[in-house]
Protein backbone atom coordinates (compact mmCIF):
# COMPACT_ATOMS: atom_id res chain seq x y z
CA UNK A 1 0.00 0.00 0.00
CA UNK A 2 2.81 2.28 1.03
CA UNK A 3 4.34 1.27 -2.94
CA UNK A 4 1.03 2.30 -4.41
CA UNK A 5 0.53 5.60 -2.66
CA UNK A 6 4.08 6.96 -3.21
CA UNK A 7 3.41 5.68 -7.40
CA UNK A 8 3.36 2.25 -8.28
CA UNK A 9 0.66 0.11 -9.62
CA UNK A 10 -1.53 -2.37 -8.73
CA UNK A 11 -5.01 -2.82 -7.20
CA UNK A 12 -5.57 -0.71 -4.24
CA UNK A 13 -8.63 -3.05 -3.45
CA UNK A 14 -6.68 -5.75 -3.60
CA UNK A 15 -4.01 -4.76 -0.99
CA UNK A 16 -6.76 -3.22 1.59
CA UNK A 17 -8.05 -6.95 1.32
CA UNK A 18 -4.72 -8.49 2.14
CA UNK A 19 -4.30 -6.44 5.14
CA UNK A 20 -6.29 -8.88 6.71
CA UNK A 21 -8.53 -7.14 8.87
CA UNK A 22 -12.77 -6.39 7.75
CA UNK A 23 -12.66 -3.22 9.36
CA UNK A 24 -10.18 -1.67 6.59
CA UNK A 25 -12.09 -2.62 3.33
CA UNK A 26 -14.29 -0.15 2.80
CA UNK A 27 -14.73 2.63 0.64
CA UNK A 28 -14.05 5.44 2.30
CA UNK A 29 -10.87 3.93 3.61
CA UNK A 30 -10.47 3.42 -0.39
CA UNK A 31 -10.85 6.96 -0.68
CA UNK A 32 -8.55 8.01 1.89
CA UNK A 33 -5.79 6.06 0.10
CA UNK A 34 -6.58 7.35 -3.46
CA UNK A 35 -6.27 10.98 -1.89
CA UNK A 36 -2.99 10.00 -0.35
CA UNK A 37 -1.74 9.18 -3.66
CA UNK A 38 -2.99 11.97 -5.76
CA UNK A 39 -1.78 14.57 -2.43
CA UNK A 40 1.65 12.73 -3.02
CA UNK A 41 1.58 13.02 -6.60
CA UNK A 42 2.56 16.57 -6.07
CA UNK A 43 5.21 16.48 -3.01
CA UNK A 44 8.63 15.26 -3.22
CA UNK A 45 9.88 12.37 -2.02
CA UNK A 46 11.08 13.76 1.47
CA UNK A 47 7.45 15.32 1.79
CA UNK A 48 5.28 12.60 0.82
CA UNK A 49 2.97 10.75 2.99
CA UNK A 50 3.35 6.82 4.18
CA UNK A 51 1.30 4.17 4.63
CA UNK A 52 2.41 1.81 7.96
CA UNK A 53 1.23 -0.29 9.71
CA UNK A 54 1.65 -1.14 13.67
CA UNK A 55 -0.64 -3.88 14.89
CA UNK A 56 0.87 -7.59 16.17
CA UNK A 57 -2.65 -9.28 15.34
CA UNK A 58 -1.49 -10.70 11.87
CA UNK A 59 1.99 -10.98 10.74
CA UNK A 60 1.56 -12.87 7.23
CA UNK A 61 2.31 -10.31 4.87
CA UNK A 62 5.54 -9.65 6.72
CA UNK A 63 6.44 -13.02 6.99
CA UNK A 64 5.90 -13.92 3.35
CA UNK A 65 8.35 -10.47 3.11
CA UNK A 66 11.35 -12.27 5.45
CA UNK A 67 10.65 -15.52 3.93
CA UNK A 68 11.18 -14.52 0.05
CA UNK A 69 14.47 -12.12 0.97
CA UNK A 70 15.72 -15.26 2.71
CA UNK A 71 15.11 -17.88 -0.08
CA UNK A 72 16.92 -15.45 -2.66
CA UNK A 73 20.21 -16.14 -0.93
CA UNK A 74 20.88 -19.67 -1.27
CA UNK A 75 24.30 -18.89 0.01
CA UNK A 76 23.61 -18.52 3.47
CA UNK A 77 22.76 -20.89 6.02
CA UNK A 78 18.98 -19.72 6.47
CA UNK A 79 17.14 -23.32 6.36
CA UNK A 80 16.40 -23.54 9.88
CA UNK A 81 14.96 -19.55 9.38
CA UNK A 82 13.05 -20.94 6.58
CA UNK A 83 11.18 -23.69 8.12
CA UNK A 84 9.98 -21.34 10.81
CA UNK A 85 9.03 -18.66 8.53
CA UNK A 86 6.85 -21.58 7.09
CA UNK A 87 4.75 -21.50 9.76
CA UNK A 88 3.65 -17.79 9.83
CA UNK A 89 2.91 -16.80 5.86
CA UNK A 90 -0.22 -18.57 6.10
CA UNK A 91 -2.47 -17.90 9.15
CA UNK A 92 -4.00 -21.39 8.86
CA UNK A 93 -0.71 -22.74 9.91
CA UNK A 94 0.13 -20.83 12.88
CA UNK A 95 -3.08 -21.78 14.59
CA UNK A 96 -2.32 -25.15 14.38
CA UNK A 97 1.32 -24.58 16.88
CA UNK A 98 0.93 -25.39 20.36
CA UNK A 99 2.92 -22.87 23.20
CA UNK A 100 6.08 -24.55 23.17
CA UNK A 101 6.82 -24.37 19.13
CA UNK A 102 5.81 -20.93 19.19
CA UNK A 103 8.51 -20.42 21.91
CA UNK A 104 11.12 -22.26 19.95
CA UNK A 105 10.59 -20.25 16.87
CA UNK A 106 10.45 -17.12 18.97
CA UNK A 107 14.23 -18.30 20.09
CA UNK A 108 15.08 -19.18 16.44
CA UNK A 109 13.88 -16.15 14.71
CA UNK A 110 15.37 -13.99 17.87
CA UNK A 111 18.72 -14.82 16.62
CA UNK A 112 18.29 -13.90 12.55
CA UNK A 113 17.86 -10.53 13.81
CA UNK A 114 21.17 -9.95 14.34
CA UNK A 115 21.77 -10.76 10.71
CA UNK A 116 19.84 -8.49 9.34
CA UNK A 117 21.14 -5.14 8.77
CA UNK A 118 18.61 -3.44 6.58
CA UNK A 119 15.94 -1.89 9.14
CA UNK A 120 13.30 -2.91 7.17
CA UNK A 121 14.17 -6.05 7.40
CA UNK A 122 15.13 -6.17 10.93
CA UNK A 123 11.59 -4.91 11.67
CA UNK A 124 9.53 -7.19 9.45
CA UNK A 125 11.80 -9.90 11.55
CA UNK A 126 10.71 -8.31 15.17
CA UNK A 127 7.25 -7.92 14.05
CA UNK A 128 7.22 -11.35 13.37
CA UNK A 129 8.66 -12.13 16.84
CA UNK A 130 5.60 -9.54 18.25
CA UNK A 131 2.92 -12.00 16.76
CA UNK A 132 4.51 -15.20 18.48
CA UNK A 133 4.68 -13.23 21.33
CA UNK A 134 1.12 -12.40 21.16
CA UNK A 135 0.05 -16.39 20.58
CA UNK A 136 2.31 -17.23 23.49
CA UNK A 137 0.43 -15.09 26.29
CA UNK A 138 -1.95 -12.61 24.52
CA UNK A 139 -2.70 -9.30 27.28
CA UNK A 140 -4.64 -6.38 25.64
CA UNK A 141 -1.87 -4.21 27.42
CA UNK A 142 1.17 -5.99 25.72
CA UNK A 143 -0.67 -5.21 22.67
CA UNK A 144 -0.35 -1.76 22.95
CA UNK A 145 2.85 -1.67 24.82
CA UNK A 146 4.23 -3.88 21.11
CA UNK A 147 2.32 -1.09 18.99
CA UNK A 148 4.06 1.41 21.09
CA UNK A 149 7.19 0.08 20.58
CA UNK A 150 6.53 -0.21 16.87
CA UNK A 151 5.70 3.81 16.88
CA UNK A 152 8.55 4.72 18.78
CA UNK A 153 11.04 2.83 15.96
CA UNK A 154 9.10 4.44 13.22
CA UNK A 155 9.54 7.83 15.12
CA UNK A 156 13.46 6.94 15.41
CA UNK A 157 14.24 5.97 12.21
CA UNK A 158 12.28 8.61 10.41
CA UNK A 159 11.53 12.34 9.91
CA UNK A 160 8.25 14.12 10.04
CA UNK A 161 4.48 13.77 11.70
CA UNK A 162 3.09 10.35 12.91
CA UNK A 163 -0.76 10.32 12.46
CA UNK A 164 -2.32 6.81 13.70
CA UNK A 165 -5.49 5.74 13.30
CA UNK A 166 -6.92 3.07 15.74
CA UNK A 167 -10.02 3.00 18.38
CA UNK A 168 -10.53 5.36 21.25
CA UNK A 169 -9.19 2.52 23.99
CA UNK A 170 -5.92 2.59 22.15
CA UNK A 171 -5.42 6.32 21.37
CA UNK A 172 -6.78 7.43 24.48
CA UNK A 173 -3.78 8.30 26.83
CA UNK A 174 -5.52 7.03 30.16
CA UNK A 175 -4.79 3.35 31.80
CA UNK A 176 -8.30 2.90 33.03
CA UNK A 177 -8.56 -0.99 32.46
CA UNK A 178 -4.96 -2.02 30.84
CA UNK A 179 -2.07 0.51 29.87
CA UNK A 180 -3.53 1.87 26.30
CA UNK A 181 -1.06 2.69 22.99
CA UNK A 182 -2.15 6.36 24.06
CA UNK A 183 -0.72 5.98 27.55
CA UNK A 184 2.49 4.80 26.56
CA UNK A 185 2.93 7.49 24.31
CA UNK A 186 1.92 10.26 26.34
CA UNK A 187 4.55 8.91 28.85
CA UNK A 188 7.15 9.26 26.59
CA UNK A 189 6.43 12.47 24.20
CA UNK A 190 4.25 14.63 26.59
CA UNK A 191 2.89 17.33 24.84
CA UNK A 192 3.96 16.22 21.25
CA UNK A 193 1.31 12.93 21.75
CA UNK A 194 -2.26 14.86 21.33
CA UNK A 195 -4.81 12.05 21.67
CA UNK A 196 -8.00 12.34 19.51
CA UNK A 197 -11.41 10.65 20.65
CA UNK A 198 -14.32 9.70 18.29
CA UNK A 199 -17.60 9.57 19.67
CA UNK A 200 -21.36 10.43 17.99
CA UNK A 201 -25.39 10.78 18.99
CA UNK A 202 -27.05 8.43 16.81
CA UNK A 203 -27.10 6.16 13.68
CA UNK A 204 -25.90 3.43 11.93
CA UNK A 205 -22.33 1.52 11.99
CA UNK A 206 -21.22 -2.09 10.90
CA UNK A 207 -19.57 -4.34 13.56
CA UNK A 208 -18.50 -7.79 13.92
CA UNK A 209 -21.47 -10.18 15.28
CA UNK A 210 -19.62 -12.74 17.31
CA UNK A 211 -22.88 -14.86 17.50
CA UNK A 212 -23.53 -15.33 13.77
CA UNK A 213 -20.00 -15.00 13.14
CA UNK A 214 -20.21 -12.24 10.27
CA UNK A 215 -20.15 -8.35 9.75
CA UNK A 216 -23.66 -6.16 10.80
CA UNK A 217 -25.21 -3.29 10.69
CA UNK A 218 -26.24 -1.74 13.57
CA UNK A 219 -28.51 1.00 14.22
CA UNK A 220 -28.90 3.31 17.56
CA UNK A 221 -31.80 5.62 17.97
CA UNK A 222 -30.73 7.96 20.35
CA UNK A 223 -27.85 9.09 22.54
CA UNK A 224 -27.40 7.06 25.71
CA UNK A 225 -29.06 8.97 28.71
CA UNK A 226 -26.32 10.11 32.08
CA UNK A 227 -23.48 10.30 29.24
CA UNK A 228 -21.14 12.70 27.37
CA UNK A 229 -22.61 11.50 24.92
CA UNK A 230 -25.80 12.74 25.27
CA UNK A 231 -24.41 15.95 26.51
CA UNK A 232 -22.14 16.56 23.51
CA UNK A 233 -25.01 15.57 21.21
CA UNK A 234 -27.14 18.89 22.72
CA UNK A 235 -24.80 20.92 20.99
CA UNK A 236 -26.20 22.86 17.67
CA UNK A 237 -23.70 22.06 15.49
CA UNK A 238 -24.31 18.46 13.34
CA UNK A 239 -20.09 17.38 13.56
CA UNK A 240 -17.58 19.84 15.75
CA UNK A 241 -14.22 19.40 17.01
CA UNK A 242 -13.68 19.66 20.79
CA UNK A 243 -10.08 20.87 22.50
CA UNK A 244 -10.43 19.98 25.71
CA UNK A 245 -6.83 21.36 26.80
CA UNK A 246 -8.56 24.97 26.10
CA UNK A 247 -11.54 24.07 28.11
CA UNK A 248 -10.40 25.89 31.18
CA UNK A 249 -11.63 29.18 29.49
CA UNK A 250 -15.26 27.50 30.20
CA UNK A 251 -15.63 26.90 33.94
CA UNK A 252 -19.13 24.59 32.85
CA UNK A 253 -17.50 22.86 30.41
CA UNK A 254 -14.33 21.99 32.19
CA UNK A 255 -16.08 20.49 35.55
CA UNK A 256 -17.58 18.29 33.49
CA UNK A 257 -14.75 16.78 31.63
CA UNK A 258 -12.79 16.83 34.60
CA UNK A 259 -15.22 14.56 36.36
CA UNK A 260 -16.20 11.08 35.97
CA UNK A 261 -18.31 10.79 33.28
CA UNK A 262 -19.42 7.84 31.52
CA UNK A 263 -19.49 7.30 27.80
CA UNK A 264 -19.87 4.77 24.51
CA UNK A 265 -17.12 2.56 24.00
CA UNK A 266 -17.84 0.66 20.65
CA UNK A 267 -15.33 -1.46 19.14
CA UNK A 268 -15.36 -3.48 15.91
CA UNK A 269 -17.77 -5.64 17.93
CA UNK A 270 -20.56 -4.21 19.39
CA UNK A 271 -22.75 -4.22 23.05
CA UNK A 272 -25.32 -1.86 25.10
CA UNK A 273 -22.99 -2.56 27.66
CA UNK A 274 -19.94 -1.76 26.09
CA UNK A 275 -19.57 1.83 27.78
CA UNK A 276 -16.03 3.62 30.00
CA UNK A 277 -16.16 5.67 33.05
CA UNK A 278 -13.25 7.85 33.36
CA UNK A 279 -12.43 11.64 33.78
CA UNK A 280 -12.50 12.86 30.12
CA UNK A 281 -9.51 15.32 29.98
CA UNK A 282 -7.40 12.29 31.35
CA UNK A 283 -8.49 10.18 28.10
CA UNK A 284 -8.36 12.39 25.42
CA UNK A 285 -7.26 15.80 24.26
CA UNK A 286 -9.67 16.44 21.87
CA UNK A 287 -12.78 14.88 21.04
CA UNK A 288 -14.28 14.44 17.14
CA UNK A 289 -18.31 14.70 17.64
CA UNK A 290 -20.68 13.49 14.99
CA UNK A 291 -24.74 13.99 15.86
CA UNK A 292 -25.48 11.39 13.17
CA UNK A 293 -23.57 8.42 11.75
CA UNK A 294 -24.04 5.88 8.79
CA UNK A 295 -22.38 2.96 8.28
CA UNK A 296 -19.13 2.24 6.30
CA UNK A 297 -19.56 1.05 2.62
CA UNK A 298 -17.80 -2.68 2.70
CA UNK A 299 -15.92 -3.58 -0.59
CA UNK A 300 -16.45 -7.61 0.15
Amino acid sequence: MDSYIKGAGGNPKEVLRKIGYWIWNTNEILSLIEWMKLYNSSQIKENQLSFIGIDVLNCENVANILYKYLQSDPSADNQQYLTVLNNYISKNNANNLRKKEFEEHYLVLKSLASKLKAPYLWQANNSILQYILMKINYTQSLRDELMFKNINWLAENSKGNIFICAHNSHIKKSNISFNSLGYYLKNKYFEKYYSVGFDFGSGSFNAWDIENNKIKSYTIDEPLKKTSTEVFNGASSDIYFLDLNKSSYFPSLNEFITSKVLYRDIGSTYSPKMVQKEKLKEAFDGIIFLKKSSESTLLY
